[in-house]
């Protein structure tokens, strides 16, 4: 990966996506799985800051034998100088010799550049790669020079560490181990592609997710995946038990299947059933160019959800037709996707009225889904209705959470309570929640 000089730590961090993993996550999650492999695989890690998913391997070594194991079974590369320093300082504490270090420690940017194999089924590749959403690095210009990595056979992928895991694959890797976000499994767009397109070659032989942090300067939740190349060809199902590491640590059994992008149906088959049998169905944002394109002599107030000052959504006065009057009326609701951090501010339905004091939420802009959304539900409700919909939209998705510790979410931010994770709900967790009720539910 390209780096950039005269950067922070912190900078770097947020440039480049990388977070640095402690010694203890190796030790305590990765050794026991790999110990029996040790003296027949190669082991790699293309993104190796400081070594720690290495190194701490050769403590099993007999010091005398080290620099030869080293020589024949281990490769280490970053694409940061003062990361591989570091590494190379590290690895000679373990008694290696410093001109096989030199060798087998190299800087190197291995999302462009792959070094070569001689056998890649015996290879086993540990590494935490770096996770930068590619919508940040177009948005944020001292990121864009990381976007030429997503052109050619890379577009269309959503993160970083999406593009590692296409390099091992196309490099026909037997083995890999990566710490990376857990939105893998459970986004959607942001993960469907690479999902498709590795786990129709790869299974998951062990899982590991975590709810609480272990990285100091993320609040990107993680899991550890093992990964292995299916020497069968490609298969449309992937099963595999998964600890969820959290208070109460338990395994959870997950079924992925093609037919729906190898992505956990948790509680809810999130399958469209909208405008069907009495089903609900809702569709979102109220925009500007709707507003004025509906203008007449009925006062109402409008949220700008774009507009954030001093800790509050300003609002805004306008004249509209009875249309678009009526249309306001029959959906007091908004969809809040971000957990606030107080149990009162919990993701799900909320009453405009009630929260904002206005009569419905208008985007002035880009639409962001981080910001409150109107939310439109067809057949029209009353409020008496709608008021029941939120109810047992927020319940269900309550029991969901609580059934599944909200791993079907995406961490969005820790909090200062380490036992209350931020999460955000998609607005298609949304669509699928709404289209399971039926009129019927709320008289």
């Amino acid at each position: 990966m390209i780096t950039r000089r005269g950067q922070n730590i912190f900078d770097q961090r947020r440039l480049l996506g990388s977070h640095l993993t402690p010694v203890n996550v190796f030790t305590d999650y990765v050794l026991p799985d790999i110990k029996p492999l040790m003296h027949d695989f190669v082991f790699l890690d293309l993104f190796c800051g400081e070594g720690n998913l290495i190194l701490p391997m050769l403590d099993l070594i007999p010091l005398s034998e080290r620099t030869d194991y080293f020589r024949k079974h281990i490769f280490m590369c970053d694409a940061d100088p003062e990361m591989v320093n570091k590494a190379i300082s590290n690895a000679s504490c373990y008694g290696i010799e410093q001109d096989v270090l030199e060798t087998q420690i190299t800087v190197r940017d291995s999302i462009s550049s792959y070094p070569a194999m001689k056998d890649a089924v015996k290879t086993v590749h540990i590494t935490n790669p770096p996770y930068l959403y590619v919508g940040h690095i177009m948005k944020h210009s001292e990121a864009s020079f990381q976007a030429s990595y997503f052109a050619g056979e890379n577009e269309g992928y959503q993160d970083l560490y999406q593009l590692a895991l296409m390099n091992d694959l196309r490099h026909g890797v037997g083995k890999m181990i990566y710490v990376i976000p857990t939105n893998f499994l459970f986004a959607d767009s942001a993960s469907r592609k690479i999902r498709m397109d590795f786990l129709t070659r790869y299974n998951i032989s062990k899982c590991r997710l975590f709810e609480s942090r272990i990285f100091p300067h993320t609040g990107v939740n993680v899991g550890i995946f093992h990964f292995d190349l299916d020497q069968k060809g490609q298969h449309r199902k992937v099963e595999f038990d998964a600890v969820l590491e959290n208070e109460n640590q338990r395994v959870k059994r997950y079924s992925l299947d093609f037919s729906n992008g190898f992505r956990p149906l948790m509680d809810l088959q999130e399958e469209r059933v909208t405008e069907r049998n009495g089903h609900l169905s809702a569709k979102f944002y109220l925009t500007i160019d709707e507003v004025r394109s509906s203008s007449g002599n009925i006062e109402i107030i409008l949220l700008d959800s774009k507009n954030f000052r001093n800790g509050r959504y300003s609002r805004s006065t306008f004249f509209v037709d009875n249309w678009l009057h009526r249309k306001l009326l029959s959906n007091p609701l908004f969809v809040r996707t971000v957990d606030t951090g107080s149990p009162n501010g919990r993701a799900g339905l909320h009453d405009i009225m009630e929260e904002f004091d206005a009569d419905g939420i208008v985007v002035s802009g880009n639409t962001y889904r981080t910001n409150p959304i109107q939310l439109f539900i067809q057949p029209d409700l009353t409020r008496e209705q709608s008021m029941k919909l939120m109810h047992l939209f927020n319940n269900k998705l309550e029991k969901m959470r609580s059934e599944s510790d909200s791993s079907f979410m995406t961490t969005y931010r820790y909090s200062s309570n380490p036992r209350y994770i931020r999460k955000y709900l998609g607005l298609k967790q949304v669509s699928a929640i709404i289209s399971s009720f039926r009129l019927d539910d709320l008289s």
